[in-house]
């Protein structure tokens, strides 16, 4: 991030309108950094340097073991309760705006995980929509987001565009 934001200008961006998405495993990661405010400061960024987050078939609690059946997140260790790990419970002070997606044929774990978040991040302050893409699974969802005249991206843009 601290890279993004001093090079921005230098690729036709804007520092202070930065946003940032994932899919799946990229959908954890962005929502864990969106929502977590103990690194901005170490790496000389203001807390609010990410404006909005836009994760998409992300995991948002891996505390949750029973829902990875025999595949249990890599990042977890013996003894690990995931909480550190799980944007659902990071969320300090008020996080910044999100749009969370789904697919409505999505991996059945991640479609409760995805409206259970969007509750702790409404809960907690935020401003938070959420994106049930009909007829696409945890893949086809991302190529939805990577067709100019998918869903998403229109919904994206017209969200990005009103927190700009």
């Amino acid at each position: 991030m601290a890279c993004l934001a001093s090079n921005a200008e230098n690729f036709g961006g804007d520092r202070d309108r930065i946003f940032l998405g994932g899919h799946s495993s990229g959908g954890h990661y962005a929502a864990q950094l969106s929502v977590t405010g103990d690194w901005q400061a170490g790496r000389g960024l203001p807390r609010d340097v990410i404006k909005g987050c836009l994760p998409i078939s992300g995991v948002y609690d891996v505390s949750s073991r029973a829902d990875f059946d025999d595949w249990p997140p890599p990042c977890l260790k013996d003894g690990d309760d995931g909480h550190d790990k799980s944007p659902k419970y990071r969320v300090s002070k008020t996080p910044p705006p999100f749009l969370i997606t789904w697919g409505d044929e999505d991996y059945p774990f991640l479609i409760p995980q995805a409206k259970e978040f969007a509750h702790t991040l409404a809960h907690g302050g935020g401003d938070v929509e959420t994106l049930e893409v009909p007829s696409m699974t945890h893949f086809t969802v991302l190529g939805d987001a990577a067709n100019p005249g998918g869903s998403w991206n229109r919904r994206a843009v017209a969200w990005i565009a009103a927190r700009s």
